[in-house]
């Protein structure tokens, strides 16, 4: 199975997050309604749109997006579902650390 590629663009891509855009951990804690799962699922449906499927994405992505449109950027399929991967990791990540915290009190 080759997935490796991928993978590591996806890593790559969170990096890009926190060290080029400044969302750090810190930062992504603070979202508390579903930011980050809404930007990776707006990104994940702007992929169905760049796959030539013929469904009106657009008005999916406006009603969800979670932040000013101006932070709105999608680029080609493959990049957005990265995008949408790397969200749903730093998601992820928030959770872990919101588990960890209760679990250490």
């Amino acid at each position: 199975m080759e997935y490796c590629k991928a993978i590591q663009d996806i890593l790559n891509e969170r990096n890009r997050q926190i060290e080029a855009e400044g969302w750090s951990i810190e930062h992504d804690d603070q979202y508390l309604n579903g930011e980050l799962e809404r930007a990776a699922a707006c990104y994940a449906v702007e992929g169905v749109s760049t796959a030539n499927c013929q469904l009106p994405t657009k008005s999916y992505v406006r009603q969800f997006w979670a932040w000013d449109w101006s932070w709105w950027k999608p680029k080609s399929h493959r990049q957005n579902l990265v995008r949408a991967c790397a969200l749903l990791i730093a998601a992820i990540q928030k959770i872990d650390r919101k588990e960890a915290k209760t679990q250490s009190v």
